[in-house]
């Protein structure tokens, strides 16, 4: 069995891949103010829009984020209408002003039970509130990846000449119908370790098929695609690109999260403009999206948008291919059976596990058994999982082996740099 996707490059497609910011022309950045209105896309937002910080409700949530614009504007709120919050975004805004004045940055404060994180971007000011036991680093990269969804609806290139020439621009005009985006995000952020790893999780294939498999996306080769993926909800099965064009785990992170959060992707074809900050945060490129099986997303991005019977094409002919050799079918059939447990390592004593290659910035995992059922206590599984990797990646005092022993488990992680790290429970 493969557990990590290696990947298929081709040569780099045309001379313009080689300086990233040419990719997008600025004439050619697509606002994105009607892209998913909720008449085109519905999106899955819950209904806490009820809820405010008078309700027990709200209180008693673990974690919080906000996003307030430097003018104490409210432009997000996970739960809760962000627009009945103004007061408490304000005195935000303020303290963070305060500190701001002071030639200074506020980073994160500690009182009581909870801990407020903050991260500063530009016009754009992103706050975390958590009850849990992540350490301030995680909450930090969380609130990176909320910073990166806004990117990739509005470019940051959008974001500095709106705010330059109206400070106090109300950004919900741009991300409404989005939220769910977010929300989505946000939830996957709590439940979902691949975040803090800042890597893929890739599905486990038997080597001939993927090798199969990325033979067939090599139809996809062309002028006009810069990347070709094949996944399944957030998780990789198989990737081409250019040999001198890197994906970003945090890039592709972003663009499954935000093909997973809509449920109308997965009939039809979708023709979207979506920003990969990490790629190039001032400009957009385009996306095909469309489900080739149940479980199963062809993903073609190009720089070019006029390009969309092109990509409707590719996914004909890989299509056409995979059907051919049975292939499609056999992967529908994998990724409808369980995902391995511990047990299917041989190692005695094992519950959980996860390794992440180094060199492919990929990793992988056992599913969660037994005592790890509930969701509740499969989270507080992973807050342990973010404090050893804390611990582990600490650039003031970075440690090779972690080891911790509750009551019930012990958590050992170790990292080598050069290839691997290793997370396991006992």
């Amino acid at each position: 069995m493969s557990i990590f996707s290696k990947g298929h490059f081709v040569t780099p497609f045309n001379n313009q891949y080689v300086n990233k910011r040419t990719f997008i022309p600025r004439d050619e950045r697509c606002p994105p103010t009607n892209l998913f209105q909720p008449s085109i896309l519905p999106g899955t937002r819950n209904n806490f829009g009820h809820e405010d910080p008078s309700s027990s409700t709200w209180c008693r949530r673990p974690k919080h984020f906000f996003v307030l614009s430097n003018a104490g504007k409210p432009i997000y709120s996970r739960y809760g209408d962000e627009s009945r919050m103004s007061s408490l975004l304000g005195v935000l805004q303020a303290i963070l002003s305060l500190v701001s004045d002071d030639n200074d940055t506020l980073q994160s404060i500690v009182t009581g039970h909870h801990k407020f994180v903050f991260l500063l971007k530009g016009p754009l000011y992103l706050v975390a509130v958590a009850q849990t036991d992540e350490p301030e680093r995680q909450l930090q990269c969380q609130l990176g990846y909320v910073y990166d969804q806004i990117l990739s609806i509005v470019s940051l290139g959008q974001i500095r000449r709106i705010f330059e020439s109206r400070h106090n621009f109300d950004l919900r005009k741009l991300i409404t119908g989005t939220e769910g985006m977010l929300d989505h995000l946000i939830d996957h952020l709590s439940n979902n370790f691949s975040f803090a790893l800042g890597s893929v999780e890739s599905v486990r294939l038997p080597v001939p098929l993927r090798q199969r498999l990325g033979i067939a996306l090599k139809l996809a080769k062309s002028t006009n695609v810069l990347y070709a993926v094949l996944a399944t909800g957030m998780k990789l099965i198989t990737l081409l690109r250019p040999k001198t064009v890197t994906l970003y785990a945090s890039d592709l992170h972003i663009l499954l999260s935000t093909v997973d959060s809509f449920s109308s992707f997965k009939i039809g074809e979708h023709w979207i403009p979506i920003c990969l900050p990490k790629f190039n945060a001032e400009g957009f490129l385009h996306v095909y999206i469309c489900y080739i099986t149940s479980h199963t997303c062809l993903l073609l991005l190009s720089t070019d948008k006029n390009r969309f019977a092109e990509m409707s094409e590719i996914k004909t002919n890989v299509v056409d291919k995979l059907t051919r050799t049975g292939d499609l079918q056999k992967l529908d059939q994998l990724l409808d059976e369980s995902p391995y447990t511990s047990a299917d390592t041989g190692i005695p004593a094992l519950r959980q596990f996860y390794y992440r290659s180094h060199k492919y910035t990929q990793h992988t995992g056992s599913y969660f058994g037994e005592p790890y059922v509930k969701l509740q206590e499969q989270q507080s599984l992973l807050e342990k999982y973010h404090l050893a990797w804390s611990c582990l990646r600490d650039k003031n005092q970075p440690i090779r082996i972690y080891h911790q022993t509750t009551a019930t488990e012990a958590i050992i992680g170790w990292w080598k740099k050069v290839d691997h790290t290793r997370g396991a429970i006992y």
